[in-house]
């Protein structure tokens, strides 16, 4: 669920942008895997595979660096993720 206050200020252009480069990164490996690109050389399938990680991992920085409160700049992703017990939050 997306937070009303996300909107509000924004920024929810910034976090659907990062879940989909994430998710189109873990679709490249999950595709990989799969064969859903065809026979390929294994040096074309460790490149597409280092190249998603690397997509899924910049994204996910990226979000927790930007996704910020305007009036304080907290970070809010960050935040949600590591501040919040479970079931809200991974801290």
């Amino acid at each position: 669920m997306i937070s009303p206050f996300i909107r509000h200020t924004g920024q929810l252009w910034r976090v659907v942008l990062g879940w989909t480069l994430i998710a189109a990164g873990l679709a490249t490996i999950y595709g990989c895997l799969n064969g859903w690109f065809g026979k390929q050389s294994d040096e074309t399938f460790a490149v597409l595979v280092i190249s998603a990680n690397v997509v899924n991992v910049a994204a996910f920085v990226w979000m927790i660096r930007t996704v910020k409160c305007p009036r304080c700049q907290l970070r809010l992703f960050w935040y949600a993720l590591s501040a919040k017990e479970h079931p809200t939050g991974l801290g």
